[in-house]
């Protein structure tokens, strides 16, 4: 038996630990102890590596994928801790087969081949209403593995010290197509994700685990005696595309759902568009209303009124501009003749000073972040030396008056 037998340190969706804390016990890689760079072309070098994987009935592919991680010649993968998403049957079957100290297989590996044994496991059981799912078999239960996915992912790739190594071997095929889903979400340049491929007769059969030493003879499902000596094991990785840098920064606090995450990152992966609407006094970007004073709607719309009418890189307004006779034009369309502002008007007759252009700005930046998050920093105003714009191409710039009756 090897010196360090995994232990369960959690069950269910807690708090996933970090490096230095949490539970785990954590393997330190050669760049944590000497202080250097981490590299994520080389996750096996990380202070945390985890594997992360799906079950279902075939606990096996857990023992199967750490097996071909551990033994890859060029770069071995040991894995510190290890992450189970299953329902409760697959709980059952791993904390039977796969766990126990004394008969199971991650165990075992451990000590015949002579790899370092990960410091915990931890199994994640889908729940649903707070009930420990049997199966993942309704739209309830595919929302509610989900959510515990894209939680458990996010949570883990929070830490920079961490590589992950995903693996959708195991389970439902929604489960493992969830699991992937979630890794280009949130998925960093060290993370990996594969599928274990098994040689027949041993892919799925019961006892096998992993080939073991010395070498076995089993019977396969035509009762044929079979060595597993010729079994082969193969690591297949997949490429995915990682879209982490799309999603909002911070995603806010608590849990964010799958179908939010997704529509978050969609949000930013959709083209900009940015509608100022005169007759409501009304800024809309990408369908989302933000109602904004007065004199910050009219300092957009004169933003946008220069882009339109000098071009993408010379437009806008510049802070060392004096005259107020277009921005108090622009401020009389937007409230009307009738509502104008006396007090108002006399002070910027008399010319715009340096620190109006960015009170304006700050202003209209903070409803922003207040109103818009995710999409916030993408319809701030922005400022380069003197001159103030939207980081916007023109053709997302819309200029509308609407009526009260909802008619142009």
């Amino acid at each position: 038996m090897s010196k360090a037998d995994p232990t369960i340190i959690q069950e269910g969706g807690g708090q996933v630990g970090t490096a230095d804390g949490g539970g785990s016990s954590v393997q330190r890689g050669p760049e944590q102890k000497q202080g250097l760079a981490l590299d994520p072309r080389q996750p096996e070098r990380y202070a945390r590596r985890v594997l992360v994987a799906s079950l279902g009935l075939a606990p096996q592919v857990l023992t199967e994928t750490l097996h071909a991680l551990g033994t890859d010649e060029t770069a071995p993968f040991h894995a510190t801790e290890i992450h189970i998403v299953t329902t409760e049957q697959g709980a059952q079957r791993a904390r039977l087969t796969l766990i126990d100290p004394e008969t199971g297989a991650i165990a075992r590996l451990a000590c015949e081949h002579a790899l370092p044994a990960p410091g915990a496991v931890q199994i994640h059981v889908i729940e649903s209403d707070g009930v420990a799912l049997d199966d993942i078999d309704t739209e309830s239960h595919n929302a509610a593995a989900a959510d515990l996915i894209v939680d458990l992912l996010q949570r883990l790739t929070d830490d920079p010290t961490a590589a992950l190594h995903v693996s959708i071997a195991g389970g439902r095929k929604t489960m493992g197509f969830l699991m992937g889903y979630a890794l280009s979400l949130y998925g960093r340049a060290q993370d990996r994700l594969s599928h274990v491929l098994v040689s027949k007769p041993f892919e799925g059969h019961p006892q096998f685990f992993f080939p073991p030493k010395p070498a076995q003879v089993l019977l396969d499902r035509d009762n044929t005696p079979v060595s597993t000596a010729s079994a082969i094991i193969t690591l297949a990785e997949i490429p995915f595309v990682r879209l982490r840098e799309q999603l909002p920064k911070p995603m806010g606090a608590g849990k964010a759902s799958f179908s939010r995450t997704v529509a978050l990152a969609q949000d930013r992966l959709d083209p900009p568009e940015l509608v100022l609407d005169t007759g409501h006094k009304l800024l809309i970007a990408q369908g989302q209303e933000v109602r904004l004073a007065d004199s910050e709607f009219t300092f957009a719309l004169w933003v946008v009124e220069r882009m339109q009418r000098l071009s993408e890189d010379d437009g806008g307004v510049a802070t060392f501009e004096r005259d107020p006779r277009e921005w108090l034009d622009i401020y009389t369309r937007v409230v009307g003749p009738e509502n104008t502002r006396e007090d108002l008007l006399d002070t910027y007759r008399k010319g715009l000073e340096e620190d109006f252009y960015a009170r304006q700005k700050s202003r209209f930046n903070r409803q922003i972040s207040d109103q818009l998050w995710p999409l916030d920093e993408r319809y701030k105003l922005r400022q380069k030396g003197k001159r103030i714009w939207f980081d916007l191409p023109l053709d997302a710039l819309h200029v509308v008056c609407t009526r009260e009756d909802g008619n142009d």
